[in-house]
């Protein structure tokens, strides 16, 4: 997967965090460009970034039940 991001094919990928506010201030922090912060949405919230490949991610959190 590594080999796949670093030439720029992977595309999109999802990450699943407990607190995505406090998961996104530290990368934010770090210099990750952030093309949207998190943002509530029907089943939680999300928060999309993109590496220097130009590979999109998205950084989510699940509502509660």
């Amino acid at each position: 997967m590594r080999d796949l991001v670093r030439r720029g094919t992977f595309g999109f990928g999802v990450f699943e965090c407990s607190d995505l506010n406090a998961t996104y201030e530290e990368p934010k922090s770090r210099g990750v460009e952030f093309t949207r912060p998190p943002t509530k949405e029907p089943d939680g919230y999300e928060a999309v970034f993109k590496d220097d490949s130009g590979n999109w991610f998205s950084l989510g959190q699940r509502s509660e039940a």
